[in-house]
Parts: C-alpha cells; sequence; structure tokens
C-alpha cells in the first residue's frame, strides 16, 4: 500500500513526544521510590559493580577485592557508579533516581529512530510502548549495566541508520564513538559490526556503504585502546573489554544443565574446574577451552541445546522480578509480564513482516536481531539479557499496529485510504 503512515504534523506536534519522555521518567521515577527498599540492589551484580566504584572512590584502582585488579565487568558502569558516590556518597538511590530519568529519554531516541525508519505515527507509538513496558520501567530501579546499554544502543542504531542515509564520514565516526562506549558498558555488540559487513559485502545495494562502515569499525574499536592497554600491563595478555564471556560460554555448553545457569551447582563446577588459575584471564582460557570441549564430546546435543536457547529466547519470560533471591513464581506478575510480552512478539513479528517491502531501511534491525539470538543460543541466556532489545521490538510492535490498522480501514472502506 503506498503512503502507509501517511504524517499528518498538524497532529503530531513536539509535545506529544515530550509528554512521553515525561511520562517515561514519572512512571520510572515512582516504581523506584515505591519498591527502592524491596530491591536494595544489594546483591547479584550490583554488589560487584559497588566494589569497584567505592575501590576507584578509595584509591585502589579498578579492583573487586582489595587490591587486586579485576577486568571482569567492562568499566564505563562502575565509573557512572563512582561518579554518583562522589557526588551523592555510596547510596543506589540518586543512582536509580538518574537512571529513571535516562531510562525515559530512551523514549525520545526510540521515537526519533521510528520516524526516520517509518514516519511520525510509528515514531509516537513506539516511544509510548518503550514508555510503559514493565520491563523497561523495573530494569531501571536496579544498579545493573542495562539502563545505559539500552540508552546507548538506541543511540547507536539511530546514529548508525543516520549515516546510511546521509552516507557522510563524520556521521560513521559518530556511530563508531557511540558504539565503542556502549562496549564499554557490555560487551554484547562487540562482533555485530563485523555482521554487518558481512551483509553489506553480500548485498550490492549496501556495498556503497562499506568504506563507512570501515570507518564506524575503526573509531568504535580504537575507543576500547586505552582500556586494552591497561589490561594487557595488568594481565598481560589481550583483553578488550572484560573477561566473563567464557564463563557464560561454557554454561551455555554444559550439557546436563541444558545451558542453564544453576547457581550453587553451577559456581560449584566452574570453582572446580578453575581452581588452579592464578587470575581472571587465565579462568577465562580455561572455561572457553573446557565450553569447546562439551561441545566436541556432544557436539548433536549441543546443536540440539542451542535450538531450545534460540526459542527460550524469543518466547521465555521472567517468573518473577529479580530481587537477589530465588525466584519463585509469582502468578500476578507472570501474568503482567506474559500479557505485555507476548502482545509486544506478535505485533512485532507482524511488524517484522510488514516491513519486508521496505527491507532495506530496516537491515541493521534484522541483523541486531539475528546476532543476538545466535551468540544467546552459543552461549547462555536469561529473559533480562533480552531487555536491550525491547525498545526495537517495539518499533516493529508499532509498525505491526498502524499497518493492521491501516489494512481493516482497507478492507472494509475501500475509498477511506487517503483520509485516514
Amino acid at each position: 500500500m503506498k503512503n502507509l503512515f501517511k504524517e499528518k504534523k498538524e497532529f503530531f506536534k513536539d509535545h506529544w513526544i515530550w509528554a512521553l519522555v515525561v511520562l517515561a521518567i514519572g512512571l520510572r521515577l515512582s516504581f523506584a521510590m515505591a519498591f527502592y527498599r524491596w530491591n536494595e540492589n544489594t546483591l547479584l551484580d550490583a554488589e560487584r559493580y559497588r566494589r569497584v566504584a567505592v575501590s576507584l572512590l578509595e584509591g585502589r584502582g579498578f579492583c573487586e577485592w582489595g587490591n587486586h585488579p579485576t577486568a571482569f565487568v567492562p568499566p564505563l558502569y562502575p565509573l557512572f557508579l563512582a561518579g554518583c558516590f562522589k557526588v551523592f556518597g555510596v547510596d543506589f538511590l540518586p543512582v536509580i533516581l538518574i537512571q529513571a530519568v535516562i531510562g525515559g529519554l530512551v523514549s525520545w531516541l526510540v521515537y526519533r529512530l521510528g520516524v526516520q525508519l517509518a514516519g511520525t505515527p510509528v515514531g509516537i507509538l513506539s516511544a509510548m510502548v518503550s514508555a510503559v513496558y514493565p520491563e523497561l520501567v523495573v530494569i531501571s530501579s536496579f544498579a545493573y549495566t542495562e539502563t545505559l546499554f539500552i540508552f546507548m544502543t538506541v543511540l547507536f542504531i539511530l546514529l548508525l541508520h543516520t549515516a546510511m542515509r546521509s552516507d557522510k564520514i563524520k556521521d560513521w565516526a559518530l556511530a563508531g564513538l557511540i558504539f565503542g562506549l556502549g562496549l564499554l558498558i557490555r560487551s554484547l555488540l562487540f562482533f555485530f559490526p563485523l555482521f554487518l559487513f558481512l551483509v553489506f559485502l553480500s548485498v550490492k545495494y549496501f556495498r556503497r556503504f562499506l568504506k563507512g562502515l570501515f570507518v564506524m569499525l575503526l573509531v568504535g574499536y580504537c575507543t576500547l585502546i586505552p582500556w586494552t592497554i591497561r589490561n594487557y600491563k595488568v594481565f598481560h595478555a589481550f583483553v578488550p573489554v572484560s573477561t566473563g564471556g567464557s564463563g557464560e560460554f561454557w554454561i551455555g555448553t554444559y550439557i546436563p544443565f541444558e545451558g542453564r545457569y544453576r547457581h550453587q551447582e553451577t559456581s560449584a563446577l566452574i570453582l572446580k574446574l578453575t581452581q588452579d588459575a592464578k587470575n581472571e584471564v587465565e579462568k577465562d582460557k580455561i572455561l572457553f577451552h573446557a565450553g569447546l570441549k562439551n561441545i566436541q564430546e556432544n557436539p548433536v546435543r549441543y546443536f540440539w541445546i542451542s535450538a531450545k536457547k534460540a526459542f527460550r529466547f524469543v518466547f521465555q519470560i521472567y517468573e518473577n522480578i529479580p530481587t537477589g533471591h530465588t525466584r519463585t513464581p509469582n502468578v500476578w506478575i507472570m501474568l503482567v509480564l506474559g500479557m505485555s510480552y507476548y502482545f509486544l512478539l506478535l505485533t512485532a513479528l507482524i511488524g517484522v513482516w510488514a516491513t519486508r517491502k521496505t527491507w532495506k531501511k530496516w537491515i541493521p534491525l534484522y541483523v541486531l536481531f539475528g546476532y543476538a539470538i545466535l551468540i544467546y543460543s552459543a552461549t547462555h541466556f536469561v529473559p533480562r539479557y533480552r531487555i536491550p532489545l525491547v525498545p526495537f521490538m517495539g518499533i516493529f510492535s508499532a509498525y505491526g499496529i498502524l499497518w493492521l490498522m491501516h489494512s481493516f480501514v482497507d478492507s472494509k472502506f475501500p475509498n477511506a485510504h487517503g483520509n485516514f
């Protein structure tokens, strides 16, 4: 259908998106204030980040325990915590409130990306999804990397799409800078540009972007150089971002647990495997080779488990909100998370189908989702790892919903399309 989402500028003014941003920030602030003490942020990954941040404040450097340097976590989130602690004291509440604002601003980035991809109505509706979606609201109240990583990832994809439209070197370089900074929060997308490069190389239409993509890669990976040099000086090994990835790989290849993480049992097995390691880099190497051995010993079973992990990536939801304790199913939380996620998933899949005729615009998002499914199928997956993709699912969902609306109007009122 032509002019599928014709913009009505007289209706969609800037105050709509800023109203949604205020709503998004308000929801996150309200949740943070209401449930902050319930969560405490003293367990799970939050405590690890806190220890590193306090070490930085005390002048011991990037250490988790005592004076022993670490590279287990990328540097930017502990630095963000250290900055907050420096100003407000060692208290997670100011951190959570700042994250609420950052999480709310993601809605504006989603709006801009949606407008670039498919017009103002898609931008507004996708921003609305980002503003109110439960997992995005809740995750900002945890001292995890997700909130900053989501912001940087959406900004990166927005700048990447801008660079593809303009094909200006400065735009590609800016996208590369944000990509590199995002890696210093979480290293998930480390190989993503390489996957994008292979797609661009294999499709004639995109080959004109190869020069710009090379600039983006160069700037992005050069952003890591100071941290990589630090890691080499400390550990005498090449560690571009962080250690710990091999642990995720080993967990995902451990056949008896079908690639799942069981806290006590998995921790005991990893401790036994790495008891002779002198530092975390050696521990990483041991776990990587152990993961390869798991695959070599039972490749058929591993690939079957990887297929199941791909299924879990698409369909699994949390049974409860993470609190640092064993998650027991909560029927009301499961109902809210299930209904919201499966509606989002269904409409997003419809959106993916509906974008097939304009697929060239959407190629970075297609590659992003394919890349994420591949990475988590090969390693270890829990539903929390999918949250950074939710804003992009929201854009596809918005497109799918509006496409269904237009299709319904066209079928019932064939002459009404021009006035829709």
